[in-house]
């Protein structure tokens, strides 16, 4: 049946794909508990299942399709070629290729006797043998008009949009034409509101026609909600509402529709949520999102899909190949090839009984320890996850690899690793830090509780909150005891220092050295401390472009002296160029006079100065000399500077002055 696969095919396509990243589902009801149970039963058999709308779910066995109710029963047996959703208690089926209507009984209520149909919210238009619609009204009296038109959109508030002589209008479910079609495009009724496009320009009618108002903006999208529009300038979207005023200015890459008060908006290819100010409450963290329904939305990272509440949570582990919104208590997913249900509580219908046994297998067979006192890594099928030690689940049998444990008291954090890429997550797989990274490492002591991610061979900074307090895009970040505390960081890019405070690039990297003080942030230019570049940050009622206080009573520097200098040196045996010479005798010279400045029981304000630009100076040389090796070929050579600069680079960031 070449019309009917071709229905089919758009339908699904629509009810899966797109009802996933782009389109709500309409209603709310709960499915009563115990019921995912049978369910699964009697599904399993299925090759396609749809969202519940009214109670019954259409499926598909063996070519046919049917309808389910909430408990499993096949209410209506799968006999038709093709199905719709029911709405309105009447469902569109085709049978022999003819379409009619049955009620939630399976009785016909409307012969099928034509070529194509189509359901809309308030009345029932078919698309009769001569080209034309028919429309049936709720009580199911045939014919109550007819007319030949190129199109006819789904009825809202009780007007549905029509496109007729290239240009697009409205009726009522009479049929009457109550707005002309006059317009180059139109969305459909809201509180009783439509978008419109006239002359170029994009406008607000109410529902006799009038206009309401006349924007100087481009709508990106016709349709609007919770009193909230789109509007595009210069490539940025935002929201205005009803009267004309922007109460969202322009600035994100995309931006889709609010519901629950919150609205999907994307940054550099990433998707979080906003509330109606504006104000970033989800991250910009998942490939794609949907919209939230009874609290919960369906998300898409690193190829999977899963669930966030509106606290951004991640309540459903994204786990599944495929989901769409929740619709009556239930979401349609996809896992290992096969449809199937998952409730709100995260309960799916996929047979359980194999995987159980081979989780706990797993456990029992295959435990890896973390040197945790409270969880254990387990791996199975070259899958990762983590149980405590009552073999609860805590993280799913779902990462390639699970690399460490972070438990601070408050929170328990997971490094985790998924198609090479590596990022934070907490319990219940809720993400921290995007799984994006080639790498990321966490020290108390290194990075002092600090996430350092790096990227493309650039690293940046993490907090335990999952801020990203240093873009990663720096070839090194110092963690100074003086700065950090305060969201102060001095970083390096392309040989050159600056500083970045609270996330934000504060003084460029131009400079050959930045310093931080208890009351100063001192650039240098040429090597030599310039006392006339220093920034006074020591007023607390000052905030420089290029400066930021750190304390309002200076900051005590009073921990012990902490070295792990590595001593060892190459000889002039090694065959070095008189480059990596001279380097190496930079290096012993700065790591001597840091040396004896350390030592010292006390020291003048230049001479605390001095020792952050011999650390500067050490790293420096260090790179230099490491740039120096490769230059030679000599790997072995190579990756002896690459290891003593780490090592060294680790050291100095834990000397206290």
């Amino acid at each position: 049946m070449e019309k009917s696969t071709c229905l089919h095919g758009i339908y699904l396509l629509l009810s899966i794909l797109l009802v996933t990243l782009f389109i709500g589902c309409d209603s709310n009801k709960k499915i009563e508990k115990g019921n995912i149970e049978g369910i699964s039963q009697n599904i399993q058999n299925c090759e396609e299942v749809y969202p519940f709308k009214e109670g019954l779910a259409l499926v598909c066995q063996n070519g046919k399709y049917g309808f389910i109710s909430k408990k499993g029963e096949m209410v209506i047996p799968c006999q038709y070629e093709d199905a719709l959703f029911f709405s309105d208690g009447i469902a569109i089926v085709c049978q022999e290729g003819k379409y009619g209507a049955i009620n939630k009984i399976g009785e016909m209520i409307i012969p099928f006797q034509y070529d194509y149909s189509l359901k809309t919210l308030d009345c029932l238009v078919i698309l009769n043998q001569n080209g034309g619609y028919e429309l049936v009204d709720s009580q199911r009296s045939a014919g109550v008009f007819s007319f030949n038109n190129s199109g006819i959109a789904s009825f809202s508030e009780g007007l549905a949009k029509i496109f007729s002589d290239g240009n697009y209008g409205f009726i009522d479910t009479k049929g009457n034409r109550v707005i002309a079609c006059q317009y180059a495009d139109a969305g459909t009724f809201a509180d009783g509101l439509a978008i419109v496009k006239q002359n170029g320009k994009c406008e607000l009618i109410d529902k006799k026609g009038d206009l309401v108002l006349s924007s100087q903006y481009d709508f990106p999208y016709l349709n609007y909600s919770e009193g909230l529009i789109h509007i595009i300038q210069e490539g940025k979207y935002g929201f205005m509402n009803t009267k004309g005023n922007v109460v969202i200015s322009c600035q994100y890459d995309n931006a889709l529709s609010f519901t629950d008060g919150l609205a999907r908006v994307c940054m550099d290819g990433k998707y979080g949520f906003i509330n109606t100010k504006g104000r970033l409450i989800i991250p910009y963290q998942y490939d794609a999102v949907g919209m939230f329904s009874n609290d919960l939305a369906v998300v898409v990272q690193n190829g999977k899909y899963g669930f966030i509440n509106t606290q951004g949570e991640n309540v459903i582990p994204c786990k599944y190949e495929l989901a769409t919104d929740f619709s009556e208590g239930l979401a349609v997913v996809k896992l290992n090839g096969k449809y199937g249900y998952v409730d709100e509580e995260g309960n799916d219908t996929f047979l359980k009984a194999n995987s159980d046994e081979l989780e706990y297998s797993a456990i029992d067979n295959a435990i890896t320890n973390l040197s945790s006192e409270r969880y254990d890594l387990v791996s199975c099928n070259g899958k990762y996850g983590i149980y405590d030690k009552d073999k609860t689940q805590i993280l799913p049998l779902y990462y390639d690899m699970i690399w460490n444990t972070i438990e601070d008291g408050n929170n328990d954090f997971f490094i985790v690793e998924l198609d090479g890429k590596k990022g934070v997550v907490l319990k219940m797989g809720t993400t921290l830090i995007p799984i994006e990274f080639d790498n990321n490492d966490y020290s108390d002591g290194i990075y002092h509780g600090f996430f350092e991610v790096e990227q493309n061979g650039k690293l940046g900074l993490f907090d335990k909150n999952g801020n990203n307090i240093v873009p990663c895009q720096y070839d090194n970040v110092q963690l100074n005891q003086t700065g950090y505390p305060f969201g102060i960081f001095v970083v390096r890019q392309d040989d050159k220092y600056g500083c970045v405070v609270n996330g934000e690039e504060r003084i460029p990297c131009n400079y050959y050295s930045v310093i931080v003080t208890e009351n100063y942030i001192i650039t240098s230019l040429d090597g030599e401390l310039n006392p006339r570049r220093a920034m006074d940050i020591s007023n607390k009622h000052q905030v420089y472009d290029n400066g930021y206080r750190i304390s309002e009573d200076g900051y005590s520097i009073d921990d012990e002296i902490t070295r792990n200098m590595d001593d060892e040196y190459f000889s002039s045996d090694d065959n070095l160029t008189n480059r990596l010479l001279q380097k190496e005798k930079e290096i012993r010279s700065a790591v001597d006079e840091l040396t004896r400045l350390e030592e010292s029981p006390s020291l003048s304000a230049n001479e605390i100065l001095k020792i952050q630009l011999l650390k500067q100076t050490i790293v420096r040389n260090y790179d230099e000399a490491l740039d120096i090796a490769k230059q030679s070929g000599d790997k072995d050579l190579a990756r002896e500077y690459e290891r003593r600069r780490d090592k060294t680079v680790r050291a100095l960031q834990m000397l206290k002055r």
